[in-house]
């Protein structure tokens, strides 16, 4: 159908959500004035422990402090964000008077925060926020500086959560869950260990391809998940193989970023449904669900 309208001169009508967007090596040295046009005065950084190990977090925490910031760090956060997570999260942030959220990390520290603003927003449980168009009041302002080429949740509408309780992952999807800005450096990558590496590039893989086929999407979709495919397939093994070239690695990290819009605005498919079913249950890396499922997903939909 889309493509008989493109033919008689017109397009179905799409909406394309996108963040403010930085991209380049050493962008996230810029935290500091981002944080003062958005009036922040105590921030809060949410990251994981291996992230903190890595030195992301601290870096950039000092940058915050020497401006003068007062920096609350929350790291309790699991691979799979709990919703006990979120919540204590939220909890924290209001005790301490927070009023900016950064997150620096992969997609579970970006999920995480996302979902801590709209609970601090909305003043509920954040089961309550399963779903599409359930967050009603938008999130206190959000930065993420991703530390992995996969996840985009950095340029996304999307926050998935693990209900700890029920064994399941359950996504929070609304414009009101765009971050106002995401600092993309490629250099956080090169402390990827090949194995991280490799299953957040299959995360990225996945997110190009199932925007492409999905039934929502649109011209404006489909640009950014053919030149997401292009990037991921051609760079992710050279970035595997030769970890420390930081070009392999601006390039996936750049295919990450295309394949998030897409899929942000054209959502998924089998491969990411199975695969947050997977995660729930056995508490699996989810870009290794991934990768075990899109060969097979593949098949199945390909007649």
């Amino acid at each position: 159908m889309e493509v008989n309208s493109i033919m008689n001169g017109s397009l179905p009508p799409r909406k394309f959500l996108a963040p403010e967007i930085i991209l380049g090596n050493g962008c996230r040295s810029l935290i500091g004035q981002y944080v003062l046009s958005l009036s922040g005065r105590k921030i809060f950084l949410i990251s994981d422990p291996g992230v903190i190990k890595a030195g992301w977090a601290g870096e950039v925490a000092d940058e915050l402090n020497s401006r003068e910031y007062d920096v609350l760090i929350y790291d309790k956060v699991s691979p799979n964000p709990r919703s006990a997570e979120v919540m204590q999260g939220a909890e924290t942030y209001i005790e301490e008077g927070c009023d900016v959220i950064v997150a620096v990390g992969g997609g579970s520290p970006m999920d995480c925060g996302k979902a801590i603003g709209a609970v601090v927003s909305n003043q509920c449980n954040v089961l309550e926020l399963e779903g599409v168009d359930e967050v009603a009041l938008p999130a206190p302002p959000i930065i993420c500086i991703p530390t992995t080429a996969g996840s985009s949740a950095d340029v996304s509408q999307v926050a998935v959560i693990s209900d700890e309780k029920r064994r399941r992952k359950f996504g929070i999807i609304s414009k009101t869950m765009l971050p106002d800005l995401a600092l993309i450096d490629p250099e956080t990558t090169v402390t990827m260990s090949p194995e991280l590496t490799a299953s957040t590039g299959m995360n990225a893989l996945c997110h190009a391809f199932e925007s492409y086929v999905s039934n929502a999407s649109s011209v404006m979709t489909d640009m950014y998940a053919l030149e997401a495919t292009k990037l991921v397939s051609e760079y992710l093994p050279k970035a595997y193989d030769d970890p420390d070239n930081i070009m392999f690695r601006d390039k996936v990290m750049l295919g990450s970023m295309y394949a998030g819009l897409a899929f942000s605005n054209a959502s998924l498919g089998l491969v990411h449904s199975m695969a947050h079913s997977l995660g729930g249950y056995l508490d699996s890396p989810h870009g290794e669900c991934n990768a075990q499922l899109l060969e097979h997903v593949v098949a199945f939909n390909y007649p």
